[in-house]
């Protein structure tokens, strides 16, 4: 049973957290201080200490908080129309969390460019589980004669590299495919792609 002091201490560390996302978003990773994000929180420096190593630590925590919301779980006997909706379920999630938090990620895809050692720990703590996921859930369909034999490592990166694609090009002059009304049309057409590729399908899927 959870005790108030073990409450009092997430709703402490998310506070931190949401304070951090907002201070990165706004000012960049670099520029950005732990008083600044203290001031945000309204909390001593000092306190930030206590839950988190360092302004690395806190940039890698949010991000791992933000994939969790990204469903993981596939049912052992799926059927084909349960895998299109959990291929749809995982894109429509990365978009909607892209879209919700586009500032946070500019400025992590920012740094992550120049900081090698940053770019390590994001992909071991971060994208290492979800890839992970897919890859299994990719590796079943092969086993089960539900998909054509492909490299799951490959598709897997695919399908996560698209979506940031997608984040860093969506305001580019074809519009802004993250917005609330196109983003429902982009995981639709992002499935079918995943699914089918370019060919004709034998026969329309609902």
């Amino acid at each position: 049973m959870t005790t108030w002091r073990e409450t009092a201490r997430e709703q402490r560390k998310e506070l931190i957290l949401e304070a951090a996302a907002r201070v990165f978003a706004r000012n960049g990773f670099q520029r950005a201080t732990m008083r600044e994000i203290a001031d945000e929180a309204g909390i001593a420096t000092g306190t930030i200490y206590l839950y988190f190593d360092d302004k690395r630590d806190l940039l890698l925590s949010i991000a791992e908080q933000l994939v969790h919301l990204i469903p993981r779980e596939l049912p052992s006997h799926a059927t084909p129309d349960e895998e299109r909706s959990f291929i749809r379920c995982v894109l429509d999630e990365q978009l909607r969390v892209v879209e919700e938090y586009r500032p946070f990620f500019r400025a992590v895809v920012g740094e992550m460019w120049t900081d090698d050692s940053l770019r390590t720990q994001y992909l071991n703590r971060v994208l290492a589980p979800l890839v992970n996921t897919i890859e299994l859930f990719l590796k079943i369909g092969i086993e089960t004669g539900k998909a054509r034999p492909h490299d799951p490592q490959i598709v897997a990166r695919a399908m996560l590299g698209t979506v940031f694609l997608f984040a860093i090009t969506s305001e580019m002059e074809t519009g802004d495919y993250l917005s609330s009304a196109r983003r429902d049309a982009l995981a639709h057409e992002l499935t079918d792609f995943f699914l089918y590729g370019v060919r004709q399908q034998p026969e329309e899927v609902p």
